[in-house]
């Protein structure tokens, strides 16, 4: 079955990130909220650390403050993936889902008043800034 409530407890569903955060913006002021983007994230945990920090009012750490260190040293886990399921990606399923993804993107970019770097269009490429 592919019902309204399937498609939001799908992969694809949960990777809609605008319509989830548009749910919470509508109940909690876009203010009351720290988003950024885990490639950001990975590309300077110690920094983005300390803007988390900063944005619940607490006081940033020292680049070299043991607990900033420790907390940042997490990693995402690496994920195998098995040569049958890269079979199953094949150009058409990464155009599908691509033309799913183009609008609800660009919604995203305006939502947050910042480029996600994911896909908006045709020719956009994924994390590109």
């Amino acid at each position: 079955p592919h019902s309204h409530q399937h498609c939001f407890r799908s992969h694809v569903g949960k990777s809609l990130y605008y319509y989830q955060l548009r749910a919470w913006f509508a109940k909690i002021p876009r203010s009351r909220f720290k988003i950024d983007l885990m490639e950001r994230y990975l590309g300077d945990p110690k920094k983005h650390l300390n803007a988390l920090f900063r944005f619940f009012g607490l006081p940033a750490l020292p680049y070299d403050h043991p607990l900033l260190a420790n907390a940042t040293s997490i990693h995402a886990n690496p994920t195998t993936i098995h040569n049958a399921t890269l079979a199953e990606v094949t150009p058409e399923l990464k155009r599908r889902l691509a033309r799913i993804f183009y609008e609800p993107n660009a919604l995203l970019d305006r939502l947050l008043g910042f480029k996600s770097g994911y896909p908006t269009g045709p020719s956009s490429s994924f994390h590109s800034s």
